[in-house]
């Protein structure tokens, strides 16, 4: 929960980054041209057809663009904690949630 409040606080209140831009870009192009567009990137297409999808059912602004990569970002705090074999392993991984939690980089 301390992740989600975290995330959520002042998503929309920055302008949006060079690479925020460039999702933005992505995001506006006509789906008949987009995939030819996504293609040309060196990223997987997966994120920008989420997130295209997502903006077209809620809207684009800088706040509702956020929201996807929010999600994924809430996604790893429980990755992070995932219980694996070995000794200390509570404290460890433990540890590596709460940082998952507070980073909201």
């Amino acid at each position: 929960m301390v992740g989600v409040a975290l995330r959520f606080v002042n998503l929309g209140a920055a302008p949006l980054w060079f690479d925020e831009t460039y999702t933005f870009h992505h995001l506006v192009i006509p789906w008949d041209g987009w995939l030819q567009a996504v293609m040309k990137d060196n990223q997987a297409p997966v994120y920008y057809a989420i997130a295209k999808v997502w903006t077209e059912t809620t809207g684009v602004s800088p706040w509702l663009m956020r929201v996807p990569g929010l999600l994924a970002s809430v996604a790893c705090i429980p990755l992070s904690g995932r219980d694996r074999p070995g000794a200390d392993r509570c404290a460890r991984h433990g540890l590596a949630a709460w940082l998952a939690a507070i980073s909201r980089s």
